[in-house]
């Protein structure tokens, strides 16, 4: 408003048609459009059609950024896809001559506006508009019975496309491909559940990039020297030995034979992975204990496999990759008559050298050199076998009696839904983010426990009503173990039993008992170490059968759409597996109602009454003091994270604290308002308090309350 009462133009709305092409086509399905970082229209697209966005307050609607609103035409890049009659119009109104083109072979959208003549709103304020992110699927359309595992590509068929495609690829005919061969390979892959998601945007060649596929899975490319076709080689532990081929002082010579040096031997492998809900790389580590303890330090080496989203098979890969780099296996470097001809790279083959004690040695090809026709030698740099996809301890073993459900999708039995504490939220969003939500915001995170080995996450749904569900994104199974024996407000060893995923936690997890939330200090499969009452939790005691989830960075299930104080929320878990996904009516539900988590202060820590911890009896002939330390939820976002028992925190700006005694009646006897300082006294003991009573404390700021320290004991 101006001096004299009128309205000031404090900035402008901006409008453009705009046509963005994002990939090779056609595609198979549109899943999302990201702005910002910030989720613009969720759902699923499988044939050419048009969605509207509208999500005017998408950046901060007119205050900030303004946000998006139109139509978006999503042209998939079929080979018969039509031209555009909406881009037709606003070429033509756009004064643009000649004739529109289809578009077809890549994935396009063309971002127009709703009205005539009207364009797509991408901004206010700030002219700048974000650049749109697209999340979408294809799937190679060769053998579509094995194309797809869970929401990714098998392998074998993203090389047989890089081989095959005449666009983009190398081109090759299909006859010169190994069918049977490369089917093999892919039905091996589908069994494994080993599907990755990797996008080659041909800043490598696409030899380079058919050289990662074949890392992520540990595979070898070869050309059959007697019918000239291309075929797949698995480096698996798939083989007889009887019937490996052999080689022996008959038919080559051993040029070198060593192993590896001390400095060589590799006891901790890390891979990073991408993580599904967002795209980031993330990491899993895994050591072998025994080379660690053996060389008296850690060897670490670092594997980067983009391709693979699935948490679970990464820890399975770098298992994979540590076992081969942690054994001091045998190298060996030979010079073979033709008799090696039927050899190939990353084939293994038998070893027998009786004047060095070698006898049945299995060894896999690494770098072969078969020469030119004339050559009359070939030469093979080999290692000792040890390959494949391990079963390792990690994954938990069958019950007797175990029946193989892996293609068919189970339902959840073990879940549950909380609201994300201060700590989750100031990790996965930005100050920017939260400036732009509701007041009284909050996010539902679900906790629920894998019901099959064979899954790798679960598709997450949520509704107002547990009617009409929507999906909004991917879940990640969490870690979870159930407790043996009742443990008291002070114990910080958890005797646990049924281990699940625990090759994903690390110290720092989050760990959730109850109403209570914990920090993982050390675990093994039988015990968990933890800081008691973090966050905005206070200590209890716990029975035995509770059920434990570890919640390490991402393995959950968040909602990212922003709920308000008092909203309910349904929430449903459908599982994914090689085979199948959950009938949405076959997944039991779980709800909440938020309740402003986020912004609430937290309870006091290091309560005491009388000088103790949660005394039974209090022997009061003067005044009783009750204790208590500060705490501020904006400081404690860093781990190792306080225990209930460390001393002051804060405390956060505004907050005061109340203290309530009841007596045996709960009737209300004594109430202290707005204190400032970190105790209180209670009024002379045994002539006015004799007997049991109730001590109640919490934390208020801006007419928030934490949750309640609460303790009942007898005064004598």
């Amino acid at each position: 408003m101006g001096s004299g009462g009128g309205e000031a133009v404090v900035g402008f709305w901006y409008y453009m048609d705009v046509l963005l092409t994002f990939c090779h086509g056609p595609v198979d399905e549109v899943v999302e459009i990201q702005g910002g970082e910030r989720v613009a229209w969720t759902g699923s697209v499988t044939a050419n059609s048009q969605i509207v966005i509208n999500k005017p307050d998408l950046f901060g609607g007119e205050e900030r950024e303004g946000g998006w609103a139109g139509a978006v035409d999503v042209m998939l890049g079929g080979d018969t896809q039509p031209v555009l009659d909406s881009l037709v119009s606003s070429v033509s109104a756009a004064g643009i001559t000649g004739s529109t083109p289809a578009y077809r072979g890549v994935m396009s959208m063309f971002f127009g506006g709703i009205q005539p003549q009207v364009g797509f709103a991408w901004s206010a304020i700030n002219p700048y508009f974000k650049a749109p992110k697209v999340k979408l699927r294809r799937y190679p359309k060769w053998y579509p019975a094995k194309a797809r595992i869970g929401n990714d590509a098998n392998p074998i068929h993203i090389i047989y496309e890089c081989l095959t495609n005449g666009s983009w690829g190398l081109g090759y005919p299909i006859s010169d491909l190994d069918d049977v061969r490369f089917k093999a390979a892919a039905d091996a892959l589908f069994t494994e559940g080993f599907g990755i998601s990797l996008p080659w945007n041909q800043t490598s060649t696409i030899e380079n990039f058919v050289s990662s596929v074949l890392r992520h899975f540990n595979g070898a490319l070869n050309q059959d020297r007697t019918t000239g076709k291309i075929f797949i080689t698995l480096i698996r532990d798939d083989y007889d030995i009887g019937d490996l081929p052999v080689l022996d002082p008959s038919n080559c010579n051993l040029e070198s034979l060593g192993r590896a040096g001390s400095g060589e031997i590799v006891n901790e492998i890390t891979l990073k992975y991408t993580r599904i809900d967002n795209g980031e790389l993330d990491a899993v580590t895994v050591q072998d204990l025994a080379s660690i303890q053996n060389q008296g330090r850690v060897i670490a080496q670092e594997i980067e496999l983009p391709g693979i989203r699935d948490p679970d098979m990464a820890a399975r890969v770098a298992q994979r990759e540590l076992q081969s780099r942690s054994r001091g296996l045998a190298k060996v470097s030979i010079t073979a008559t033709r008799a090696a001809y039927e050899i190939y790279e990353g084939g293994v083959f038998v070893l027998n050298w009786p004047d060095l004690g070698i006898s049945n040695l299995a060894c896999r090809v690494a770098v072969m050199d078969v020469g030119d026709l004339e050559a009359a030698t070939i030469r093979i740099e080999a290692v000792e076998d040890v390959f494949g996809l391990p079963d390792v301890s990690y994954v938990v073993t069958p019950p007797v009696g175990w029946v193989d459900n892996s293609g068919t999708a189970q339902p959840v039995t073990v879940q549950r839904v909380i609201e994300a504490p201060y700590y989750t939220v100031a990790k996965l969003t930005s100050a920017a983010n939260r400036a732009d939500y509701p007041a009284e915001f909050g996010f539902g995170i679900l906790l629920a426990r894998t019901p099959q080995l064979s899954s790798s996450n679960y598709d997450m749904q949520s509704s107002p009503n547990n009617s009409t569900y929507t999906s909004i994104g991917n879940g990640h199974w969490t870690p979870h173990c159930t407790l043996v024996t009742t443990v008291d407000y002070a114990a910080t060893i958890l005797s646990v039993s049924g281990p699940s995923l625990f090759s994903q936690i690390a110290a720092g997890s989050l760990v959730y008992v109850g109403e209570e939330v914990m920090e993982l200090v050390s675990f093994s499969d039988t015990a968990l170490t933890v800081r008691r009452g973090v966050l905005d939790s206070l200590p209890q005691s716990h029975s035995t059968g509770a059920s434990i989830f570890i919640v390490p960075d991402g393995l959950a299930g968040y909602d990212v759409d922003t709920h308000v104080d008092g909203e309910l929320v349904y929430y449903k878990a459908l599982t994914r597996c090689p085979g199948s996904v959950l009938a949405i009516g076959s997944a039991t539900a779980v709800n909440i109602t938020l309740d402003n988590r986020f912004a609430r202060p937290y309870p006091p820590g290091n309560v005491k009454i009388a000088g103790s911890y949660f005394p039974t009896t209090v022997t009061a002939s003067n005044n009783v003091v009750v204790t208590w330390a500060h705490r501020d939820r904006t400081l404690q976002t860093v781990s190792p994270l306080s225990a209930w028992t460390a001393g002051n925190i804060g405390p956060e700006p505004g907050v005061t604290y109340t203290v309530r005694v009841y007596n045996s009646s709960n009737a209300l006897v004594e109430t202290q308002t707005g204190l400032s300082v970190a105790t209180a006294t209670i009024r002379p003991g045994p002539t006015v308090y004799s007997g049991q009573h109730r001590v109640e404390v919490e934390a208020v700021r801006d007419g928030l309350t934490s949750r309640k320290f609460t303790h009942t004991f007898t005064l004598v």
